[in-house]
């Protein structure tokens, strides 16, 4: 992780904090604590840049790629010879 990366989550997890701490609904706070908590792992577990998967619950682990098994092709349909 850069340096601004780093600045930047730090900066976003205590703005979120703030936020849930100003926050009028318990609803809301938690959001603002869950965005906050995100931040702050960015920091520790770093992802590949290629990770698109931000929507996943936090401490779920990643569902794994489906792997479709190669399926064998259908033998052609025979033709019925006419004698």
């Amino acid at each position: 992780m850069i340096r601004d990366d780093s600045t930047y989550f730090t900066h976003r997890a205590a703005e979120e904090m703030a936020a849930a701490r100003r926050a009028t609904s318990s609803a809301s706070a938690r959001v603002h604590r869950e965005l906050s908590l995100r931040y702050s792992l960015k920091l520790i577990l770093p992802e590949p840049a290629t990770a698109d998967d931000d929507g996943r619950t936090i401490g779920q682990p990643r569902r794994e790629p489906v792997k479709l098994a190669a399926q064998p092709m259908p033998a052609p349909a025979r033709r019925r010879s006419g004698s």
